[in-house]
């Protein structure tokens, strides 16, 4: 019995190249999901920069124009 066994296909050496085989096509898939993410949250923090700099800006203008820090709060300091 024991010379009709292959001895270059093992259990662990079939259960290896199975799990090998799976990790090689999911790693590529995996990395590039993962780049995704990070792309589309450098995205969304590179657009909440810029409207955090549009906020501060538009501020300054109001604070500017009418002199006051209550612009955009309930009290209008355009009623002067």
């Amino acid at each position: 019995m024991q010379e009709l066994w292959d001895d270059s296909v093992t259990p662990n050496k079939t259960m290896h190249q199975l799990i090998h085989s799976w990790f090689a096509k999911k790693y590529p898939q995996k990395k590039k999901k993962s780049q995704d993410v990070i792309g589309n949250a450098s995205e969304a923090l590179d657009i909440m920069k810029v409207v955090v700099d549009l906020q501060g800006v538009t501020r300054g203008v109001l604070v500017g124009r009418c002199g006051c820090r209550s612009c955009g709060e309930t009290t209008s300091c355009y009623s002067k």
